[in-house]
């Protein structure tokens, strides 16, 4: 299987980064999604996620192409399929320690991305997918998993500290100065409170958040 794993980048130093974010990868999570009857804007439950016998083998056949480790497969879906993938990799190649890394933005915040990139037709919906996805990064904290939940709001001293504590976990080295160089704070818009409260599960919403930064990398590092 051909994933066209390498992806050039002229502004990194190696000239470039392995990486299983490309159409051939991210196709199959959205089939797996697909025959659970979901997609991206309404992707169903963990639970409702079952992989059958040729989706573990693509599985087992990804992680023989992965070139060193650490690695990443990057995809929002995987987030309801996680659970599912690190079970095949447990049976299969034990040696293999999957952890999950998620990034977080407040939910208004991520919203308004939502709505400017198309993936949702308004606020309201925006938000939903929030509640929807961080839900179930809130439900692998309470079966025991402990992601790295890195939290951007803004501040570029709190995002730094979280990239190094998570470098650190990872056995990753930290870059200082691409982190000076990328960070963007104006990516960070104001929060509207009173957008979020026109939500009628606003309150769901804002208790999740809280809860989820108390578990970020921003508060272990407190």
């Amino acid at each position: 299987m051909q994933a066209g794993l390498r992806k050039e980048d002229a502004a990194r130093l190696d000239g470039g980064y392995e990486s299983f974010e490309v159409p051939a990868i991210l196709s199959f999570v959205r089939g797996i999604t697909a025959r659970a009857g979901g997609h991206q804007g309404n992707p169903p439950a963990s639970g409702d996620i079952e992989l059958s016998v040729v989706d573990e083998l693509a599985i087992l056949s990804l992680l023989d192409l992965i070139p060193s480790f650490p690695f990443a497969i990057k995809d929002p879906l995987l987030t309801f399929q996680f659970r599912q993938w690190k079970a095949v990799v447990q049976a299969n190649r034990p040696k293999i320690v999957v952890e999950a890394v998620v990034s977080m933005r407040h939910p208004v915040q991520q919203a308004h991305a939502l709505l400017a990139r198309g993936f949702c037709s308004d606020l309201k919906g925006g938000l939903e997918q929030w509640l929807r996805y961080y839900g179930e990064v809130r439900d692998l904290i309470e079966v025991g998993e402990r992601p790295y939940i890195v939290r951007y709001d803004g501040n570029k001293r709190r995002f730094a500290s979280q990239l190094r504590s998570l470098c650190r976990s990872l056995g990753l080295v930290f870059q200082p100065a691409a982190v000076a160089e990328l960070f963007r704070p104006n990516a960070s818009r104001r929060v509207n409170l009173h957008e979020v409260k026109s939500h009628p599960l606003w309150r769901a919403i804002i208790d999740l958040y809280e809860v989820l930064c108390d578990h970020s990398l921003a508060a272990r590092d407190l």
